[in-house]
Order: structure tokens, then C-alpha cells, then sequence
């Protein structure tokens, strides 16, 4: 072990032995092999050492005790002010941990879901499962859980494998989801943490940072140099409010007040008709029936006979940057309660049953920041 103007470095055999797990502030935590050393960055020293087979991730509660999660499901706290070991059962592998501000522990598992422990330092603690078993109306969609991050306003956010991203309220003892389906480019959620303004920002399919007053989703992708790559659990925020992310192509830095996204988009036009599955071609008969005579594109109504109330139209943005970046929403007024998402592979609308009426459809599309 050994330092040279503040960077410090501890040897190992290879780069993959080693494994860190940030603290806080002061502390970090970094295991190799089977051992898990405890450094503190105001003395820059390593202070304390423990054995934890396969330590898989780190946090510290409130009372000062460190926790350490392993591969092989067991949960070791470890008090090294007074000499105390605590051993709790987990039955899997804890993925991530964080610490509440109410002295409790959130658990991010592989297979068995979000764990909750209370009293975590007692003979008998509490543990409460949320996953895809559970029954309950506060339960949570997933088994896999890749991140925990608790904001400043003691929201706690969770970064799934496959079902998106979940915040649950505290207050009203909620979960919230977020999917593809409410605005984000995967279901994957691989790192979360917040900027000083308060918006989430998260690693998935590139960068996306969601604006909590705004309830709204701004993608950063390869349009703006971001890889779409990353690694789990592997972000940080520098004292200059600068947010650091760990892709397959390096480190990724950046201010999250001047990163902006390259282009606005174009208005969308519809592109083409279908009745039974079968394209209708402008001045062409169907069935007898001449649907209309110029392109839909250029066509401002439709007269569709009611035997043909089941069609689907489709649309797209007459732009080629970025172009599968764009997220598409369309509604039929009379029909649709609110906005039905599509993606910017399929972007086509389907009805089927209609009674004789108008109606006027309705397609916008943004590039995930609500513009």
C-alpha cells in the first residue's frame, strides 16, 4: 500500500481481485479475494480488515455499523468500535445495500426481490420481502435488483433487471414504476444517483435523466457521445456536483447542468393505411371503394365506410438523426383516454369496432424530455 499525491493504490495479483464499494464521504470499503478492508479517507490509511467470502456489496447504517453482502447469501455486520459481528440469513445474494435514515437496511437481491430489515442488530430482526411472489398492494414487479439510491428527500429509488425503475414513497408507503411503457429506453436500470438540482439521473440504454417536477425523461444516447453500455452500481457525484458513470468504454464525466440533447424533432406526418392487414394505396379501389385520392400524408380527412372500422394508421418523424431515439405517442379523441406509447420501430396506430362517428387522431412525438 502505498500513495503519491493523494492517489492511492493497494497491490493485487490481478485488477479483477479487487472490488470497491463506496461509504460515504469519509469511507470506502473494497474486498480482495476474502478479505474486506475498511479505508478512511481523512487519515489515508486502511484502518480495519474483516473476512467475508465473496463480498458482493457495502453500506453503513445509522449506529455506525458497516454491512457487508455476499454472493453466497449471508448479510455480515461488522461493528469495529466494539468489536461486534452480526451474521442475518439472507437465502441470497445481496446486490446492493443502502442504509435508511430511520436506522434500517434496504437489500437490492439477485432472484429473491427488494428485502427491508429493521432491528437489523437484534437476536430476531425483521426482514420484509417485496418481489414478484409477493401479494401484497405495496409489493414491487421484480426479483432482480442491480441498484438502491435514497435522495435527498428520503425517496428510495430502485434499479431492476428487466422491469424498470421504482420509486417508493415513504410517506405513503408506495411503490412506483417505471417502464418502457411511461417513457424510458429499457427496462434495465443498471445505476442511479441524483444531481444537486434534485432530477434522477439513471445508466441504462445510454444516460436519462428524469425531472421530478416535470415528470418528464431526457435520453442521452450515442446522438451525444454516450455509450449505450454500463456497468452496475458504478456512478459517483464530485463536490462540484460533476456525475461520474462507468460505461464498457470508460469513465463517463460530465456537469448535468450544461449536457443538453443535440436536436429537437421534427412534426410527425402519417405515413400509410391499413384494413385487414392490407396497405391502401392513394387513388386506389377497395373492395369498390375509393378511401381517398392523394397520399395520407397530404390528406387532412378520411371517410372509411363502418364496414371498415377496423384499421390501423401509421406515422413517423421525417427525420433520419437519431431517428430511433424518438419516442412516439398517439391518441384518438372519443377513444383514448390519455396517450398510447409506441415505439420508434413499429409507430402505428390500431382500432378496431369503431362505431360511425368522427374522430380526430391525434400523434406527437419528443425526444424523451417532454419537447
Amino acid at each position: 500500500y502505498g500513495d503519491h499525491r493523494d492517489l492511492h493504490s493497494f497491490p493485487t495479483r490481478r485488477s479483477s481481485d479487487l472490488s470497491l464499494y463506496p461509504i460515504d464521504g469519509r469511507y470506502c470499503m473494497f474486498s480482495c479475494v476474502d478479505t474486506v478492508y475498511l479505508y478512511d479517507s481523512r487519515v489515508k490509511a486502511i484502518i480495519h480488515k474483516t473476512i467475508v467470502k465473496a463480498a458482493f456489496s457495502a453500506c453503513k447504517d445509522s449506529k455506525g455499523v458497516f454491512w457487508i453482502g455476499s454472493w453466497f447469501g449471508t448479510l455480515t455486520g461488522v461493528d469495529f468500535e466494539h468489536n461486534k459481528n452480526y451474521t442475518i440469513p439472507i437465502h441470497a445474494p445481496q446486490f446492493s445495500i443502502i442504509g435508511d435514515c430511520d436506522g434500517s437496511l434496504w437489500i437490492g437481491t439477485f432472484g429473491s426481490g427488494l428485502m427491508h430489515i429493521t432491528n437489523q442488530t437484534m437476536q430476531n430482526p425483521k426482514i420484509e420481502v417485496f418481489n414478484k411472489k409477493g401479494k401484497s398492494s405495496t409489493n414491487i414487479n421484480t426479483n432482480i435488483v442491480h441498484h438502491l439510491y435514497l435522495d435527498s428527500k428520503s425517496n428510495l429509488w430502485i434499479g431492476t433487471c428487466g422491469d424498470g425503475l421504482f420509486k417508493y414513497n415513504r410517506n405513503t408507503k408506495t411503490f412506483t414504476n417505471f417502464t418502457i411503457a411511461n417513457g424510458l429506453k429499457s427496462n434495465i436500470i443498471e445505476s442511479i444517483i441524483s444531481d444537486k438540482a434534485g432530477n434522477i439521473w439513471f445508466a441504462s440504454k445510454g444516460l436519462t435523466k428524469y425531472d421530478e417536477k416535470k415528470k418528464s425523461f431526457t435520453h442521452f444516447t450515442q446522438s451525444e457521445d454516450i455509450p449505450s453500455c454500463f456497468m452496475a452500481k458504478a456512478c459517483a457525484q464530485s463536490p462540484d456536483g460533476k456525475l461520474f458513470f462507468c460505461s464498457s468504454k470508460g469513465i463517463i464525466v460530465f456537469n448535468p447542468n450544461t449536457i443538453t440533447v443535440k436536436s429537437l424533432p421534427s412534426i410527425p406526418a402519417l405515413t400509410g393505411l391499413r384494413i385487414k392487414g392490407s396497405p391502401i394505396i392513394a387513388g386506389y379501389n377497395y373492395d369498390g371503394n375509393g378511401l381517398y385520392d392523394k397520399a395520407i400524408t397530404y390528406t387532412n380527412k378520411l371517410s372509411i365506410p363502418f364496414a371498415y372500422n377496423s384499421f390501423a394508421i401509421e406515422f413517423a418523424c421525417l427525420q433520419f438523426q437519431d431517428s430511433q431515439n424518438l419516442l412516439y405517442e398517439y391518441n384518438l379523441s372519443g377513444i383514448d383516454k390519455g396517450w398510447i406509447p409506441s415505439d420508434a420501430t413499429s409507430r402505428i396506430a390500431n382500432y378496431s369496432g369503431l362505431q360511425p362517428g368522427s374522430y380526430i387522431l391525434n400523434v406527437r412525438v419528443s425526444n424523451g424530455d417532454g419537447q
